[in-house]
């Protein structure tokens, strides 16, 4: 498929959320179950942050940033012809059935994802040996340099540390418990219902927040939203009607944060769109700096390039140039009317309905402008 740049920049989180300062439990919905909790044997999206929350990586990425940092590594070296990552842990770490997590531990859970028959297991494909010379120390040697290395390893998706008793139990047991080193564990698995997360009274680093997390199954958005305004819920992370937004009832705060995800429009292959000038019109209506405040408002920007700014910055990069539509409605007029009659068909994903279909509408009347039959 043929992807255009027309992609806004929208906020990661979109939370509306009540004041949660005093709360000893933050109350959040789900819009769908978590398939598996396993860290190295499912792509969850929805529930990666429920994950993460209970498994921790050696390394991850600094909040809104490509920048690498240590998580249960607190410093690591790498040889000179990058083939030997010697990580070096941190101390006091537990797991959450309290059993100490050292190098041996470690390595054990890597060496799970790396030669188990899993989902997650090529993301150590590279990786030629493993060794534990004392309690504190990982080294972790790579058949050939891999630059992309340390950010593979701090992947959402990246290889997570499993405690022991949870490795005994097997792959299945693993889809709906978990024993990990994060600030919270999985203390409640009900599909269809929910979930709970309680603070891990050991954890090593920074204690949570919040003494739990209750998230609930709610796959309607407005019943989300009525939840949330009745005070059943304490946040909507995502969804939330972006029209609603201008006039949030009392006691609701919308907040936003950069995000590492871009909204993109692809086109299919074999239509009107194969043609260059027809494509370049399109182009034209539907430049995001036409209608991404009418449907979004002050919570979107139209995207740089075709990677986020937290990743890369046209404005930042020697030589980069950033994404410039073509900017002619009587040309791209033109261009319409000379390739006869054109009609498209926009498709949007189901589960984002009610904000996306609001882009659709707009770019519709963007094309009608020009000629096109959308």
């Amino acid at each position: 498929m043929l992807a255009i740049r027309i992609s806004p920049l929208l906020a990661a989180i979109l939370a509306l959320a009540t004041p949660a300062a005093a709360q000893d439990v933050l109350r959040v919905p789900y819009a769908g179950d978590i398939g598996s909790f396993d860290p190295d044997n499912a792509f969850e999206v929805d529930g990666l942050g429920a994950i993460n929350a209970v498994y921790e990586g050696l390394v991850e990425y600094a909040p809104g940033s490509t920048g690498i940092v240590g998580l249960l590594a607190e410093a690591w070296t790498i040889s000179e012809d990058g083939l030997t990552y010697t990580f070096d842990l941190q101390d006091g770490v537990t797991f959450h059935d309290g059993t100490p997590m050292t190098s041996a531990e470690v390595m054990a859970a890597l060496e799970r994802r790396q030669t188990g028959d899993l989902v997650l297991s090529y993301f150590l494909w590279n990786v030629e040996g493993m060794a534990a010379p004392d309690a504190d120390t990982l080294v972790i040697t790579l058949g050939m340099p891999q630059p992309s290395f340390l950010d593979t390893m701090a992947s959402p998706w990246g290889p997570k540390v499993v405690a022991p008793a949870a490795l005994a139990e097997g792959a299945d047991w693993l889809n709906d418990n978990a024993i990990g080193t994060g600030p919270f564990a999985l203390t409640r698995f009900e599909r269809g219902t929910g979930y709970t997360l309680t603070a891990h009274d050991g954890y090593w680093g920074e204690a949570p927040r919040f003494d739990a997390v209750e998230i609930a199954i709610l796959p309607d958005i407005s019943q989300q939203v009525l939840q949330l305004r009745a005070g059943e819920l304490d946040a909507v992370p995502r969804n939330y009607p972006w029209p609603q937004l201008r006039a949030l009832p009392p006691g609701l705060t919308a907040t936003a944060s950069p995000s590492m995800a871009l909204v993109m429009a692809f086109a299919k292959p074999g239509t009107a769109l194969d043609d260059p000038a027809v494509r370049e019109a399109m182009m034209t209506a539907i430049a995001p700096e036409r209608w991404v405040s009418a449907a979004f408002g002050e919570y979107a920007r139209p995207a740089k390039s075709l990677y986020p700014v937290a990743m890369i910055d046209p404005d930042e990069v020697p030589g980069a140039e950033p994404v410039d539509f073509p900017n002619d409605p009587d040309a791209a007029e033109a261009a319409i009317a000379a390739a006869g009659e054109v009609s498209l068909t926009l498709g949007y994903p189901i589960d984002e309905a009610q904000n996306v279909e609001r882009v659709a509408d707009l770019m519709l009347a963007e094309l009608a402008a020009i000629g096109e039959d959308a």
